[in-house]
């Protein structure tokens, strides 16, 4: 990977936990649960970036603080046709409702 398309990570506290954000610093290609399986061998290029993510970091402050009813970051999806589609409907469901796989599958 060339220095310009590795991705910077940068770890987080939350209310729900710790939180790794990874992406280029201002798109999020990937959001984690610390610790979590999926990220114990992370690739060697990921750098970590303290300073990254910043309008990323805003908005989840201000969801966590329920002032924030949407959110509007850039994201890299990444995956099969039907994933994205899967996860394009995640992001319609309302602020505060929950949904089933099966409901979203009608």
């Amino acid at each position: 990977m060339t220095g310009e398309n590795r991705l910077l990570y940068r770890d987080i506290n939350t209310p729900i936990g710790r939180l790794r954000l990874v992406g280029n610093g201002e798109t999020l290609h990937h959001l984690y649960f610390l610790p979590g399986k999926q990220i114990k061998n992370h690739p060697n290029d990921w750098i970590e970036e303290k300073l990254s993510f910043e309008a990323v970091l805003e908005q989840l402050n201000s969801y966590f603080a329920k002032q924030c009813k949407s959110f509007d970051i850039d994201v890299c999806f990444t995956g099969t046709h039907f994933q994205k589609l899967v996860w394009e409907q995640l992001r319609n469901i309302p602020f505060g409702e929950t949904q089933t796989y099966a409901k979203l599958a009608e």
